[in-house]
């Protein structure tokens, strides 16, 4: 009776034993386990957060070289548009882009048009003509010697008259926009030039389309003079 006992609390010792032994070796893996994640979950956000450091730190510099390097087109000449009569009643508008950039500006758009404003209030514009250009690429340029761009147009002989008298003048305006060679669109850029004719006292004067109004009564005050 005594060995069987003796037996059953061996065998109750042994599968004791085991059982911790069980417990103890579940411990040691989920610890490892925990260890494992933490490292790796660690390494991770290490190569995460080295990533969204390369990331910024290209994002930067492109941003720095766009600074300096982006295509930057404007009307050459300082902004003028060049609006002449070469014969009574034909003339000619002149005009050129430039890019003062450090690359290629691609895919440029270019909008004219050429009107006649009273100088009457309420007066409405009428439109000479509307020209649009597709410009593939504009190459960096440090200056100009030729116009690109040459419109030919003429007036009416009543509308010549008005021009003259200034009881009218001529309006350019237009826009143009651009992709400055690193995937960014620039503009539309507008632009609006009044060109107002007087007598030889007062001579041709080129300006802002809102200053043009005055600038005709200042040619007609010169002429009653």
């Amino acid at each position: 009776m005594m060995t069987s006992e003796k037996g059953r609390d061996w065998l109750d010792y042994l599968k004791f034993a085991m059982e911790a032994l069980g417990l103890a070796a579940l411990i040691v893996y989920t610890g490892y386990t925990v260890r494992m994640y933490h490292a790796n979950k660690l390494a991770a956000d290490a190569a995460k957060t080295a990533a969204e450091a390369a990331q910024e730190q290209a994002r930067l510099s492109r941003k720095q070289m766009e600074g300096v390097s982006a295509a930057d087109v404007e009307i050459a000449r300082n902004g003028d548009i060049e609006v002449f009569f070469h014969t009574p009643r034909s003339g000619e508008v002149r005009m050129n882009l430039i890019n003062g950039g450090h690359v290629i500006a691609r895919d440029t758009h270019l909008s004219v048009a050429l009107s006649i404003q009273g100088s009457g209030p309420g007066s409405q514009r009428r439109r000479i003509f509307t020209k649009d250009e597709a410009i593939p690429a504009l190459r960096p340029s440090s200056g100009v010697n030729r116009p690109d761009f040459i419109y030919p147009f003429q007036v009416s002989p009543s509308e010549y008259k008005e021009i003259l008298n200034a009881d009218a003048c001529l309006i350019v305006d237009g826009s143009f926009d651009y992709e400055n060679g690193f995937d960014k669109r620039v503009g539309p850029q507008k632009f609006c030039l009044a060109y107002v004719w007087g007598p030889a006292q007062f001579g041709r004067w080129v300006g802002a389309c809102a200053d043009a109004a005055m600038k005709m009564h200042e040619a007609k005050g010169v002429s009653l003079n």
